[in-house]
């Protein structure tokens, strides 16, 4: 099932899967920014419009920074111990970066909106983070890629 709806900035396409794993494409865009790929995937978690919404927004806000280098951003949202209650909803975010390994965030509470808040603001620390350590040293990777020669005269 496909279903197409539009909410100020942001373009949401919700596919729903046989084996009870729920996903929504979420395309932010700006009149000034690139678009930002965002994939919410939900796994014995009913994905609400309003939870759409909730991930959308504070994962566009900790990305803030650095969507020139963010290619794609995969949130998964499951229920760790099942009926079974517990501290167990668990918000894994996964943030592709262009040139550089993938950022893997996790938290586990017992309120899955408390699990989104805690992830998407350690993601954005970690990504501001590595953005500080790309502008400080940028020439550490330029010099890996070239072979080092040793010519003496």
């Amino acid at each position: 099932m496909f279903v197409f709806f539009d909410h100020s900035a942001f373009l949401y396409l919700f596919v729903s899967n046989y084996s009870g794993v729920h996903t929504a494409a979420v395309v932010c865009q700006s009149s000034q920014r690139s678009a930002m790929n965002l994939k919410i995937q939900a796994q014995d978690i009913l994905l609400t419009d309003g939870l759409r919404q909730h991930v959308a927004m504070r994962v566009a806000y900790a990305m803030n920074h650095g969507r020139d280098v963010v290619t794609r951003i995969v949130v998964r949202l499951f229920d760790v111990n099942g009926p079974r209650g517990g501290e167990d909803k668990c918000c894994a975010i996964e943030v592709r970066l262009k040139g550089a390994p993938a950022l893997i965030v996790e938290d586990i509470q017992t309120d899955l909106y408390v699990a989104i808040d805690r992830a998407t603001e350690r993601v954005g620390h970690t990504l501001d983070r590595h953005l500080a350590r790309r502008r400080d040293f940028p020439m550490i990777s330029a010099t890996r890629q070239q072979p080092f020669t040793d010519e003496t005269p």
